[in-house]
């Protein structure tokens, strides 16, 4: 596997009495803003979330233009030291954001 430069979001969540108001998916859109700015040097491609394995949880990543790294559970789990026919129960799954994508959005609605 290739490496590139990324930016993991470690932990993400939104208390209850907020939830399901957009806060999640602005401060996921701050983050991904503040990491084209050109006062970041940091030189990031990616963003990189170790989601919670859990359907709503990652139902909200995708919205959010995050992507599987693996394309099934079981390519993870070998990848991360399983082994191959043994059960297959991941507690989270790795998913990841390509800034190039953000920023030839904003390319292009800039014409």
């Amino acid at each position: 596997m290739r490496r590139y430069p990324g930016v993991l979001v470690g932990r993400l969540a939104v208390n209850q009495d907020y939830s399901h108001k957009g806060i999640g998916s602005e401060v996921l859109l701050f983050i991904k803003q503040w990491f084209l700015s050109p006062d970041n040097k940091t030189g990031c491609r990616f963003v990189v979330v170790d989601a919670v394995n859990d359907p709503d949880v990652l139902d909200f990543y995708q919205k959010n233009g995050f992507v599987f790294l693996f394309t099934s559970e079981e390519q993870e789990f070998i990848y991360t030291g399983g082994k191959k026919g043994e059960r297959v129960e991941l507690d989270t799954r790795l998913m990841y954001f390509d800034l190039m994508d953000l920023s030839t959005s904003d390319a292009n609605n800039n014409r």
